[in-house]
């Protein structure tokens, strides 16, 4: 099965305005350098066939229902993806949901599992809280919550630090990030601009909105409240 591929950048202008940014309740976003599509996909989805499903075209982005006898039109889970340039990525609601966990905890390690010989990116964001973390080889290198940008785990937490002030990101304490700085900038796009500028990672909105290998639940999964724990587990 072959996959849709966009060239690698290094600017900060890649169109990442398809993920719906502050104006998206939900998403999680995933990316894994060096490995098959379908390696990430069975990571998170039990069924071993994908079928390909355009984006909708009805201005709610990445939002799919089903149609159930007993319950009529009825939200599900599903998990979108593809390969961009060196990187394979994965798009969901509820990543959460398509394990059926009752916390982020089992997202974070097939995520941290898929960076075993490379390097997986997990970006989570939520209505309470949005997190970044990047791994290498299974060890969490630099973790943080974008609007608390200046407040890092891992075992580099400064990997990113140019990237993240290029990108308008607060570095240190006590520095302005650029919603207080602009508040018409977006720190959920500034945060995956980062990404551009420090690993030329791009994923156009024709790519990710295209036709891509789609898995859905078979049927409704029960919607679980997001953690407001702070800060963001490593």
């Amino acid at each position: 099965m072959s996959y849709g591929a966009a060239p690698t950048g290094t600017a900060a202008d890649s169109d990442w305005s398809w993920t719906g940014g502050k104006g998206a309740i939900a998403l999680d976003l995933v990316l894994v350098r060096d490995t098959p599509v379908e390696h990430v996909i069975g990571a998170f989805a039990l069924e071993s066939a994908a079928e390909f499903i355009p984006h909708p075209q009805d201005g709610k982005p990445f939002e799919y229902a089903v149609h159930d006898e007993r319950l009529g039109a009825v939200s599900v889970a599903w998990i979108r993806a593809g390969r961009a340039g060196d990187w394979v990525f994965a798009v969901s609601p509820s990543l959460t949901e398509i394990l059926g966990a009752a916390s982020l905890a089992p997202v974070i390690d097939a995520v941290r599992e898929l960076s075993r010989g490379a390097a997986s990116i997990l970006n989570t964001w939520t209505p309470t809280i949005d997190a970044f973390r990047y791994f290498e080889d299974g060890v969490p290198v630099t973790c943080f919550e974008p609007l608390r940008s200046y407040d890092r785990r891992g075992s580099d937490p400064d990997r990113f630090a140019a990237a993240m002030r290029q990108a308008g990101l607060a570095v240190d304490p006590g520095e302005t990030c650029a919603r207080d700085r602009d508040p018409g900038r977006d720190v959920r796009i500034r945060a995956l601009e980062m990404l551009t500028l420090a690993l030329g990672i791009r994923v156009p909105a024709e790519l990710a909105c295209g036709p891509l290998p789609t898995i859905q639940h078979r049927g409704p999964v029960a919607r679980t409240a997001p953690s407001a724990d702070r800060p963001p587990p490593v």
